[in-house]
């Protein structure tokens, strides 16, 4: 990271402070953290990343009045809650009041929000500084907070990518709206974003765990691609951001993934479950008549040898 560059080496602290709290703003994952800088560290590794010192360093920590802190600082202030507020749980609080402070700062000057003019390369703004401030609810256990903090983002910003797949996972875990919400929300998520987005994966699992229970939500044929899209993003996942083709371990699968797993193989392996909900799909009746139409559990089971055979 430039910015860390600038910072360490002296060359321009103020610059380097301002690019490491843009950074922030812009995408947290950007940012390489560690806690404690191993002696072996060469200048050229120590610019990689931020510890845990060089971070009170950046939002000066131990100065008492936030009102005269330049604004990285307070953006910093929150990347440090972020990455050691459980090590050090008072930088929770300190978080919150310089999130508050840059808020108001951008109400009573709404220029601030410039993309060409305003600080920190036009990244503080109102949405942006209200999902951080979700994450400091999230990390204090403050769900329900967290979600009226991304849906006040989301009211300013209906194109706020990480507010709404932040909102919608706290939607589908905490059974906090129905599902027909939840479904096309995630509808909207997976056509918006790039198809290599990180979050494909579970967006896909949750709308394919929904619609298999449900079918006023879609057609089992739909709820079958979804089912299929979900396991492709996450090897897709895998390949780009690790545990496929590089050093960095494989990450756990999400549990949804899991669920959804679970569903899918238990419906395909109910032959009378299956097809009914075919038939229901084809707005076709569940009686005799209508069975001829579907395959035989002859049928059925050589196509499922097939299947667990490729």
């Amino acid at each position: 990271c430039n910015g860390v560059r600038l910072f360490r080496s002296g060359e321009d602290r103020t610059q380097g402070r301002d690019d490491i709290a843009a950074a922030f703003l812009l995408e947290s994952r950007s940012i390489k953290y560690i806690h404690k800088l191993p002696p072996h560290f060469t200048d050229e590794l120590k610019h990689l990343c931020l510890d845990l010192d060089l971070i009170q360093e950046l939002c000066e920590i131990n100065t008492p009045g936030i009102s005269q802190l330049p604004y990285s600082c307070h953006v910093l202030r929150v990347l440090a809650a972020n990455k050691f507020g459980t090590m050090i749980p008072t930088m929770y609080a300190g978080a919150m009041h310089s999130i508050l402070f840059l808020f108001q700062a951008v109400q009573k000057n709404p220029e601030l929000e410039a993309k060409k003019t305003g600080p920190l390369h036009g990244y503080m703004t109102r949405p942006n500084l209200l999902y951080l401030q979700s994450t400091i609810f999230l990390a204090t256990r403050s769900q329900q907070k967290a979600i009226q903090s991304l849906t006040a983002a989301i009211d300013l910003d209906p194109d706020c990518i990480r507010a709404r797949e932040a909102r919608a996972s706290l939607w589908a875990n905490l059974k906090a709206v129905d599902d027909k919400t939840l479904v096309a929300e995630y509808r909207w998520f997976v056509q918006k974003v790039h198809p290599d987005h990180r979050g494909n994966d579970v967006a896909f699992a949750w709308m394919a765990l929904k619609i298999l229970i449900n079918s006023a939500l879609g057609k089992l044929q739909e709820g079958n691609y979804f089912y299929t899209q979900a396991f492709k993003a996450w090897d897709r996942r895998n390949e780009l951001y690790g545990g496929a083709n590089n050093s960095m371990p494989q990450p756990p699968i999400p549990p949804i993934l899991k669920l959804v797993k679970h569903q899918y193989t238990a419906m395909k392996n109910n032959y009378d479950a299956w097809t009914k909900r075919e038939m229901l799909d084809n707005g076709e009746s569940s009686d005799s008549s209508a069975i001829t139409k579907v395959p035989t559990k002859k049928q059925w089971n050589n196509e499922s040898q097939k299947n667990s055979l490729s």
